[in-house]
């Protein structure tokens, strides 16, 4: 081979080896948009806090960040079906804790396991929940409806049976020693309906669920499940001023992704909740909603899961949910 002939060889392979080099770098995170899949209905607190997130985090990252709405099963047919997405990244999942931690605790248990089948990105917000009725309703205090419900079963809507509503419920039943009839709705806007409507006599509902009904007089809230008043609501009681502390409840709300995720995107995305929960635009659109900004990383949201889940096993231990 000629002096000539090798040097074109050489420079010939070398330029495959660079363009093999290149193919093989990964591309960046995220190039397409990303699904944040929303296990619940339009409309509801888990729905309208998802919008917001969808915003923030598609201008953190640099893409776009689009909500799909999966509802079913008290939100375990849109869990399940990230929990079965490929992991790379553009599947999310963005739900309120009862899908992580209130329905592997039942009886048949739903078809993912989320220790196993879902990796922990953060828990980024939480909120207290409101017992609401219609502004027109002859229940002026808590006190009133259990009254009420001692004489008859009064029916109640959620967004669905498992959800952090529905528990709400069934823990204000136990706790007063009165029925309740639920009446469970695909998602928090659809219960919203039922109560404008007269379907349902109350709701245990998210505070930013609630509050356009109360500011603009429709609604009235009879109490909290917030161990402390709301600075927003300092006039609506806490359940534990009114004597039932065991219907303390405080919904969060996470972030996940499926399992396996790809290393790439789990530090792209710890860096991106990481740096929304430092971001004051991003507190201030949840404080409007009555919802505290929390930033708990992908330990403590896996830690806070494993104790919640043991916990409710030990507390639904035996009864059925529905």
């Amino acid at each position: 081979m000629t002096r000539a002939a090798r040097r074109t060889f050489l420079l010939g392979g070398l330029a495959a080896g660079v363009a093999g080099a290149a193919r093989a770098q990964p591309e960046p995170y995220p190039s397409r948009p990303i699904r944040l899949v929303v296990p619940f209905a339009p409309g509801g607190g888990t729905d309208l806090i998802a919008r917001i997130l969808a915003v923030r985090l598609g201008e953190i990252l640099g893409g776009s960040v689009v909500v799909e709405n999966r509802a079913g099963a008290s939100g375990a047919i849109g869990t399940a079906a990230v929990a079965r997405s490929k992991p790379d990244g553009y599947a999310l999942l963005f739900t309120s804790s009862p899908a992580i931690v209130v329905l592997p605790a039942l009886q048949p248990p739903p078809p993912y396991d989320p220790e196993r089948d879902l990796t922990p990105i953060a828990t980024i917000a939480r909120q207290a929940i409101l017992f609401v009725v219609p502004a027109a309703s002859p229940h002026k205090t808590l006190q009133d409806l259990v009254a009420a419900a001692a004489a008859t079963a009064l029916p109640y809507g959620t967004p669905g049976a498992g959800t952090d509503p529905h528990l709400a419920g069934l823990a204000l039943a136990d706790a007063a020693r009165v029925a309740l009839t639920h009446v469970p709705y695909r998602g928090g806007g659809p219960a919203l309906n039922g109560l404008m409507t007269g379907e349902v006599a109350f709701l245990p509902a998210l505070t930013g669920v609630a509050k356009p009904l109360l500011e603009d007089g429709r609604a009235r809230a009879l109490a909290t499940t917030s161990p402390h008043r709301h600075t927003d609501l300092p006039d609506v009681p806490t359940t534990t001023e009114l004597g039932f502390p065991s219907v303390d409840l405080v919904p969060w709300w996470g972030l996940f992704a499926p399992p396996g995720l790809d290393a790439a995107a789990v530090q792209r995305l710890a860096a991106a909740t990481a740096e929304l929960g430092r971001d004051p635009t991003w507190s201030s659109r949840l404080e409007k909603l009555s919802v505290e900004p929390i930033s708990f990383d992908a330990l403590r949201t896996a830690q806070e899961v494993s104790g919640q889940i043991a916990s409710w096993r030990t507390r639904l231990a035996g009864r059925s949910i529905d």
